[in-house]
């Protein structure tokens, strides 16, 4: 019986400090994760507005060709046309129409 006693008094276990590193390891780890699912999703989220920019300024240009099809169409030189701004400027331009308006 004794010698039962001392086997269970001598039994190894996790010590107080060994818990503390356990916990320190499992926290980083999870705090690392937790950093990755955000960075990727501020990532994803700057994919979709660049993708959705770059099809913007896609439209525009074909909206600008378009106007400037129809010029060649109707026999009017396109550097001559009153549709385009004779200096760069900063215009609008509507999908429905053909001209170009709000030249700043």
């Amino acid at each position: 019986m004794i010698k039962f006693r001392k086997k269970i008094a001598n039994r190894e276990g996790f010590s107080f400090i060994e818990g503390i590193v356990a916990a320190f390891i499992v926290t980083v780890g999870m705090v690392a994760i937790i950093q990755l699912m955000a960075a990727t999703l501020l990532s994803s989220y700057n994919s979709r507005n660049q993708i959705v920019a770059t099809f913007l300024a896609q439209e525009g240009v074909e909206i600008f060709r378009n106007i400037r099809d129809n010029s060649w169409a109707q026999g009017v030189p396109t550097f001559n046309n009153p549709n385009f701004p004779a200096a760069m400027a900063n215009c609008r331009v509507d999908m429905l129409s053909t001209n170009i308006t709000d030249c700043v």
